[in-house]
């Protein structure tokens, strides 16, 4: 292998590494299925540092998430940081007791936040979403919402923070 090809190879490994650790994107993904009873089931994906972060921040707490440390304070801590950066209104104000978190999945590098809410949608969802807004400046929030085999899409930003779907 000549010089330049390892210097390249270094330089490639170095780039890597920090792309997968530093992520320069600060992006979460949303999913929301409408079910036909009206109930809300959700799924949250962040990067698992990230929200760590975010989540010891707003709790005032220092916890490390990881898969063998999913107490009941860490869920509380979830619920309520959810509950207030991703507020919902189908048209009532869904309270923060509705929010109900049923599995948490963590790897490496993301975590998944599994919740379901016992409502009836009504004709439209409103949604503010400020996921993560408060730890970056470029973050966005992709959210997908489906009902009835439709999907709808939205992508919400710190100054794009409130939507209202048509369901």
């Amino acid at each position: 292998m000549t010089k330049t090809a390892k210097i390249l190879l270094l330089i490639t490994c170095c780039i890597s590494f920090g792309v997968a650790y530093a992520h320069p994107v600060h992006v979460s993904v949303i999913n929301m299925d409408i079910r036909p009873n009206g109930n809300i089931e959700f799924s949250v994906k962040l990067f698992v540092d990230d929200f760590q972060t975010v989540l010891n921040r707003h709790n005032q707490t220092d916890f490390i998430l990881d898969a063998s440390t999913q107490t009941e304070d860490i869920k509380t801590a979830v619920i309520n940081y959810i509950y207030h950066n991703l507020h919902l209104e189908t048209p009532q104000i869904i309270a923060k007791e509705q929010y109900q978190l049923d599995k948490i999945d963590i790897n490496k590098e993301s975590i998944w936040l599994y919740f379901r809410i016992d409502t009836k949608a009504g004709r439209q969802l409103k949604v503010k979403n400020t996921l993560m807004c408060n730890l970056f400046d470029d973050q966005s929030n992709l959210f997908i919402i489906s009902k009835d085999g439709n999907d709808m899409g939205y992508r919400f930003t710190n100054k794009d923070t409130d939507f209202v779907f048509k369901l």
